[in-house]
């Protein structure tokens, strides 16, 4: 990270000039405005870029986006003050004493509260930051930066992405600062700064500033050299005397001098880029573009004194133009890609109204603290995750959910950050701050996701480390061998061998089709956790589906109660006076438990408290032991507390045993009942029902018969999965047989199997996968984990809230099994279009190179071919973003 020199600066110069401030200036720093001087670190501004931010009420400006980084975060952080006591130009001091000194250079982002708008806390101590770099030019650039960070000690995990240049580094801060982070980027000769979608946006519009340009500035100046080229194609040569025509040798000196100028400007990058790359023993993919341009460019300054030869003026100077363009189209596929993936964090505003003891204030969102009461206008997108705490109203979640109306939201609702309030003001109690919020982790698993790459997408990038080690031995071998076949020809052949090959298409065939992809799943509201899981998503043959969660709503409803009567019936057990005081028993035993079940139990004991507190047989029966009204807390103290998956629960409720789950679980075999329990409970499996009961020392007290909903279009997507060929289509349930045969006659699914604990379920998913199947497995996370981790391609539901706990392949936010169908559609598209990348950039540079090292192909045509290459796969992986315009 560079903070006080210029963009055009060597960043060799950073460690002296950023513990400081300069002392050449005589104003203070704290009041200037000065467009002309950096306010950051007080050196020269770049009269070509116009970098401003408002500090202290005032717009400042500054020499680099680095400056502009740090004046950033620290006004963000809260601490804005700084700029009030800092150190003074002359070298005084201002008045606060002991200014620490991580606020005059890189250290500033070694302090915690500068840290809590871009660095995230994880297990064990560690810490999470994302970068975005500058200057990444190549495949062999990001390897580079990833390998001298992971040799830091302390340091514990990194990985860069090509596409969007974002680094996720994770390091120990008791080994290792951030500041030293940073400085060892620093003095490889990159630039970084904490990952902010619009700090990026900004960074790379100037980037597009500066490629057009250059563009505009080199055609305008080959324009002249290609005039002259082409009249002497037509017109030139050598004459009957063995000498130049007066026109054709003023030309080659003009062409000389215009050529001159390109290089020195225009291809400034490539031999700064090349120069960097060889300064670390690494080789770029500049490094054979710099060689090429070199030696036609010696040749011809050789060929023009001495009148003899073919020039290549304008082979440099197509190329050149050539490779502008290429390289500004890439840049605009990078930006595509990365605003696919940053438009989640876009919409979150920097400024929120918090209600405070004095009235309500404007604050920066990075300074909510959990608590806080935030007020929510009509239009406004909700910055955190909080609970609506007064008033109501409908909120716009399609940026998370894909669902495209509004959703009701009322007083105790939780309300997740990136939706956008539609009817009318609300206040809502942060729960959760800014890096911590629901929004932030779909950022971060999203990226963390991409890091997973197909397997041929990993031996892509391999390749192109090594590729341009290959191509200057071709280029070496070739020379030698046209040294002896023809020694004129050895430069225009050399130099076509430099130039043709395409690095830089191999390098792209995946990162770009892999970022739309990924930007692609979000706005369905598919959360991509493991991007290599898309090669067996295309393939599988078999997808198969829990029942309770999955095909259902998972929000099963108590529909009917019963309680044994000593004849061998049922009593409704909703009119018995100790009804509630058993709901209170099975709610303490499920207390604990997130399954769908559970929840439903839990909810019967709610409902029943809510509506009537003060039923005194209720009370009676509870005893002291029950005396929660918030439901925080279980009715009963529960001990000895077991869980059997797929079983049930047991427990130890004021010294008896109780039991709550399948009935043989509670030691009640549906043949030991009497008839009419039998009849009542087959009829309501027969209708998909489920059916669990409580028992008291082996004896049964209660039924409960719970309803669940299947979940919309369900009958459809089973549907159109069908006609993508997945025709082996299997439910795997917990439930009862007769309840799952009764939800698969209703889907028209022929294979299902009940009664199935989660061993059971791993062991015939592992069976099957033997016989060579490859499976989808469709759950609800809960019970299913052992089965999802064994699965090809794991699906789950998740809460928002529950995000960073969810482990599956994919995640669906939407809730909606519709979405499966279309993400299969758009693996299946990714997959085509990576593999046609590849295709085209390894059959390109099989095929180019043997011919340019033919003598078959000239230096233009080699340019041409180079640029085309890039184009075309940059292009070809845009197809993904045509297909995402039409996501409703």
């Amino acid at each position: 990270m560079v903070m006080t020199t210029s963009q055009d600066d060597d960043l060799s110069k950073s460690d002296t000039t950023s513990s400081t401030v300069i002392a050449s200036q005589a104003d203070d720093l704290s009041d200037s405005t000065d467009a002309s001087i950096c306010y950051q670190c007080g050196l020269p501004n770049n009269p070509n870029l116009d970098i401003s931010y408002p500090v202290l009420g005032k717009e400042r400006y500054f020499c680099c986006y680095g400056c502009h980084a740090v004046a950033k975060t620290i006004v963000e952080s809260g601490m804005e003050s700084y700029y009030q006591h800092r150190e003074t130009v002359d070298g005084s001091q201002g008045p606060t004493e002991g200014l620490p000194e991580f606020l005059k250079n890189l250290t500033v982002y070694d302090n915690l509260e500068v840290q809590q708008s871009f660095v995230r806390a994880k297990k064990d101590g560690l810490q999470e930051a994302y970068l975005i770099l500058e200057d990444i030019r190549c495949a062999a650039c990001v390897w580079l930066n990833e390998q001298q960070l992971r040799a830091l000690e302390g340091v514990v995990d990194v990985n860069m992405d090509y596409t969007s240049h974002q680094a996720r580094v994770v390091w120990d801060p008791d080994v290792i600062a951030l500041s030293e982070i940073l400085k060892t980027i620093a003095s490889i000769g990159y630039k970084a700064h904490p990952f902010d979608p619009t700090q990026r946006e900004k960074l790379i519009e100037e980037q597009k500033r500066k490629s057009v340009s250059k563009i505009l500035f080199s055609v305008l100046l080959g324009m002249e050299v290609m005039a002259h080229a082409i009249a002497t194609y037509w017109m030139g040569g050598i004459k009957e005397d063995g000498n130049l025509a007066l026109w054709e040798i003023i030309g080659r000196y003009t062409d000389l001098i215009v050529v001159t100028v390109m290089l020195g400007y225009s291809g400034a990058d490539f031999y700064q880029s090349a120069w960097r790359d060889l300064k670390n023993k690494q080789l770029g993919m500049d490094i054979p573009i710099v060689l090429g341009l070199t030696t036609a460019y010696v040749g011809s300054v050789i060929a023009t004194f001495t009148q003899q030869h073919d020039v290549y003026f304008d082979s440099i100077a197509m190329f050149i133009v050539l490779i502008l363009i290429a390289r500004y189209f890439e840049l605009n596929g990078r930006i595509i890609a990365g605003n696919s993936l940053d438009r989640l964090l876009k919409i979150i505003p920097k400024k929120v109204t918090r209600e405070g003891v004095d009235g309500v204030e404007t604050v920066l969102v990075t300074e909510l603290n959990v608590g806080d009461c935030i007020l929510i206008n009509p239009g406004e997108t909700v910055p955190v995750d909080g609970i609506l705490y007064e008033g109501y109203s409908s909120f716009d979640e399609s940026l998370l959910t894909g669902e495209v109306m509004p959703v009701l939201r009322r007083v105790g609702d939780q309300i997740i950050s990136g939706s956008c309030n539609v009817d009318q003001p609300v206040k809502i109690k942060v729960e959760r701050n800014s890096n911590k919020s629901t929004l932030n982790d779909i950022k971060t698993l999203l990226d963390k996701g991409i890091e997973s790459k197909p397997i041929y997408a990993i031996l892509a990038q391999q390749a192109a480390k090594w590729f341009v080690l290959a191509v200057l031995i071709i280029a070496s071998t070739t020379m030698i061998v046209w040294w002896q076949i023809d020694p004129e020809r050895v430069l225009p052949v050399v130099v076509s061998v430099l130039i043709i090959t395409c690095p830089c298409a191999l390098a792209l065939a995946t990162p770009v089709a892999l970022s739309l992809s990924s930007g692609y799943f979000a706005r369905l509201g598919i959360l991509p956790m493991r991007m290599a899981a898309i090669e067996e998503l295309t393939s599988a043959d078999t997808i198969v589906f829990d029942k309770t969660g999955t095909l259902t709503l998972g929000k099963p409803v108590l529909k009917e109660a019963w309680q044994p009567s000593s004849d061998g019936g049922f009593l409704e057990a909703k009119t018995q006076n100790d009804f509630g005081y058993l709901c209170a028993i099975a709610a303490s035993l499920e207390w604990h438990s997130e399954h769908p079940i559970a929840q439903a139990v839990k909810n019967i004991d709610i409902d029943l408290h809510t509506k009537s507190q003060t039923n005194s047989q209720t009370n009676l029966h509870r005893g002291n032991t029950h005396q929660n009204t918030d439901h925080n807390t279980a009715p009963f103290k529960v001990e000895k507390r077991v869980n059997l998956p797929g079983e049930g629960i047991k427990g130890e409720i004021d010294g008896n045993t109780w039991r709550i789950g399948k009935l043989d679980f509670c030691g009640e075999s549906i043949d030991s009942l009497g008839s009419q329990q039998q009849e009542i409970i087959n009829a309501a499996r027969n209708q998909g029902h489920i059916v669990i009961g409580l028992a008291k020392e082996n004896s049964l007290k209660l039924l409960f018969v719970l309803e669940d909903a299947l979940r919309p279009k369900v009958t459809e997507t089973l549907a159109a999965l069908k006609k993508q060929g997945m025709d082996k289509i299997i439910i795997l349930s917990g439930d009862h047989p007769d309840s799952v045969k009764q939800i698969a006659s209703k889907l028209g699914i022929k294979e299902y199997h009940g009664h199935q604990t989660p061993e059971g379920k791993l062991n015939w998913i592992q069976a099957h996968q033997k016989k060579g199947h490859k499976i989808i497995m469709v759950g609800d996370g809960i019970n299913d984990a052992p089965t999802l981790a064994a699965a090809n391609v794991s699906i789950s539901f998740a809460e928002a809230t529950e995000l960073a706990q969810i482990n599956s392949d994919f995640v669906l936010l939407s809730q909606q099994l519709d979405r499966l169908p279309e993400m299969r559609n758009i693996a299946i598209r990714t997959r085509r279009i990576i593999l046609q990348n590849l295709t085209w950039a390894i059959g390109y540079n099989f095929t180019a190179v043997p011919f340019a090292a033919l003598g078959l192909i000239p230096p233009w045509g080699a340019a041409l071919g180079m640029s085309l290459s890039s184009f075309i796969v940059i292009s070809n992986s845009l197809r993904l973003k045509v297909g995402e315009k039409n996501v409703k």
